[in-house]
């Protein structure tokens, strides 16, 4: 794996441009020319030459967002700072070089602290200072033993004891986090003597509606190793995190989220290795000829005492599929109102749906969301909808909205609410005007009856509402019928 170094005593590398004068990320294109660019997360900015564009900070992280990007071969991205990064495109995102954010390896006999990647803790100090981060290296009371590894996806591993020391060494750092709840860092290692530990790997993720890692591209965030120090070794930092999210991700290059190596101890205990990091694949549709890497780093070995804890333990690879909507008949129509019926799957991520309906496909109104949980089954969903009109036709949709980010909608299907359209009555036996109204979603109301000269014994003469008047179904229609004439 590629280690990153920096000149002792240099800060986070300064971005000498002024963000006012930066162009926004926004509604354009990022297609650099073969070269090194830089950026910074804590500044928000992306500089290299001719090239000076200003992030924003949304939720704690760096978003440059773009209508496409596509690094080439030749293009090395150097992302650094306080910040995870997330490169965002509404079309197509490509990377055909190098992403490099991992976290900085420390040098020997020199204090920290050695920066994290982008969103990942630094290693610690000296001796005396464990990793940053929730998942930091711990620290050995005593100077003679090594410093722990960073833990991420993968607990770091506990550094070396020197031989007849009673003192406990500095202990791995624990696993934590998912990146498919929230995007972050890894640990820093803990610190050794007179030497700093080895630098978190970074959080970057990559946004697209199609995202592709070309072959021969590398998305690089391992850990930084430890060094040696006087005595105890430090820590390596462990790996960060990486996450592909996409309709379509096409994966052919490499994702190293590594841990990074323990330091050989210069006469006593060795650092123990960082734990691998995590890769998320989030999509629709998932193609991998490439390759991930979330080994833990290896311990220290053949400078001092040997951790019993050879390696970090290994990170974690998701994938995790986007929820799936399926629109089904509606049921139980009325004049006024209809269950919405649909088929939702999670695909193991919390989820929530809601029906989208009106009289047009541009819908307009909808329902609210309800959970649906997040395992991997197809359940069946259902809302009731009031407030309809009668014999109108109105079209729905199933949506799903998962915890990954994807929103799924299901396919239009339509109804149409019944109603009582009332049929001409007038002249009509009763038994047929019954048959009518039956016909027409109606129903019989006040039946009266009276002589009439005009109109047969048994015959409709009169009716309310009126022929063409549309009413709920099962209003009723009144109706006046003839007792023939009248003998005199």
């Amino acid at each position: 794996m590629s280690k990153r170094f920096r000149a002792l005593g240099v800060g986070m590398v300064a971005v000498l441009v002024m963000l006012v004068a930066a162009s926004p990320a926004s509604a354009v294109s990022f297609s650099p020319a073969p070269g090194t660019y830089t950026v910074d997360t804590t500044a928000l900015t992306l500089t290299g030459s001719g090239t000076s564009i200003a992030g924003s900070d949304q939720g704690g992280i760096a978003v440059f967002s773009f209508d496409s990007v596509n690094i080439p071969a030749g293009v090395l991205l150097e992302v650094e700072g306080s910040r995870p990064l997330k490169l965002v495109a509404s079309g197509e995102l490509a990377i055909g070089g190098v992403i490099q954010a991992s976290g900085f390896s420390a040098e020997g006999f020199n204090a920290g602290p050695f920066a994290g990647g982008p969103g990942g803790g630094a290693g610690g100090i000296d001796g005396t200072d464990p990793g940053d981060g929730p998942g930091g290296g711990g620290v050995s009371p005593s100077n003679e033993n090594g410093g722990g590894g960073g833990g991420f996806g993968g607990a770091g591993a506990r550094g070396g004891v020197e031989e007849g020391d009673l003192d406990p060494p500095g202990l791995g750092g624990p696993a934590y986090g998912d990146l498919n709840a929230a995007l972050q860092g890894g640990s820093g290692g803990g610190g050794g003597s007179t030497v700093g530990g080895g630098g978190g790997g970074g959080a970057i993720a990559l946004f697209g509606s199609t995202v592709r890692i070309l072959p021969g591209a590398e998305v690089l965030a391992d850990g930084g190793d430890g060094a040696i120090g006087g005595n105890g070794a430090s820590g390596g930092g462990s790996g960060g995190g990486i996450v592909l999210h996409g309709d379509n991700v096409a994966m052919d290059g490499l994702l190293s989220a590594a841990g990074g190596n323990g330091g050989e101890g210069g006469c006593c205990g060795d650092g123990g290795g960082g734990g691998g990091g995590r890769i998320a694949l989030q999509y629709r549709a998932l193609s991998m000829g490439g390759a991930t890497d979330v080994t833990g780093g290896i311990s220290g070995f053949g400078g001092g005492e040997p951790s019993i804890e050879p390696t970090g333990a290994s990170g974690v690879v998701t994938k995790v599929a986007a929820a799936t909507a399926a629109t089904s008949a509606a049921s139980a129509l009325k004049s006024t109102s209809a269950i919405l019926n649909g088929v939702v799957n999670p695909n193991l991520s919390a989820t929530t749906f809601r029906f989208e309906y009106g009289t047009t496909t541009a819908y307009g109104s909808q329902t609210p969301a309800a959970a649906v949980g997040s395992d991997s089954s197809n359940h069946p969903v259902a809302q009731i909808i009031g407030g309809l009109k009668p014999n109108t036709t109105y079209h729905f949709r199933v949506v799903a909205t998962d915890g990954i980010g994807f929103v799924t909608a299901g396919a239009d299907m339509a109804f149409k609410t019944p109603a009582c359209i009332v049929p001409k009555l007038k002249g009509k036996k009763v038994k047929a005007a019954r048959k009518a109204l039956r016909k027409a979603n109606c129903k019989v109301g006040k039946v009266k009856r009276s002589f009439s000269s005009k109109f047969k014994k048994g015959r409709v003469m009169k009716q309310r509402p009126k022929p063409g008047k549309v009413l709920a179904a099962g209003a009723k229609v009144r109706i006046k019928v003839s007792k023939g004439e009248k003998n005199n």
